[in-house]
């Protein structure tokens, strides 16, 4: 795809960086024109993002700029802090919806974290992090489901 092009040299500068992990897939409202999302039976729109490799953290200046229509963009994302459940195999629907449940289930729960969806459907807050690559097998695979959340004494929704 688009993002594996960007790390393997498909961008202005023709420079090829190491792949990192986890790759991020993330629902999204709405295609805002770029070719890197796609979208699921249900016509919902995903979008997947990578974590650059640390020499680019300093600033986005210094990465590599993408093709102009690969559908590749660069942004820059603040730390927040995220409930997260691992789990092993692969990341399917039914095993992040089945994880998703379950997450949302503990925060209901939890006296300490609340889920902050920053005005957002429940379903569309949710993260799913992979950390391996396509050739792993199953029991070595890593992967989790997050969320955003903010201590239950804030008022962060």
């Amino acid at each position: 795809g688009a993002l594996a092009g960007y790390l393997f040299g498909k961008n202005q500068q023709s420079t090829a960086m190491k792949m990192t992990t986890p790759v991020i897939t993330s629902a999204v409202t709405a295609s805002n024109g770029d070719d890197s999302s796609s979208d699921d039976t249900l016509g919902n729109s995903k979008q997947m993002a990578f974590v650059l490799p640390s020499t680019y953290w300093d600033g986005l200046d210094e990465a590599p700029r993408p093709l102009d229509g690969s559908g590749v963009s660069l942004q820059r994302k603040e730390a927040e802090t995220r409930a997260t459940i691992m789990f092993g195999g692969y990341a399917t629907s039914a095993s992040t919806e089945e994880r998703k449940l379950e997450l949302s289930k503990a925060l209901q729960q939890s006296k300490e974290w609340s889920i902050a969806t920053d005005g957002v459907d429940m379903d569309m807050a949710f993260s799913i992090s992979q950390y391996n690559d396509p050739f792993t097998p199953p029991w070595r695979r890593l992967n989790e489901v997050s969320i955003k959340v903010v201590s239950a004494n804030d008022d962060g929704n």
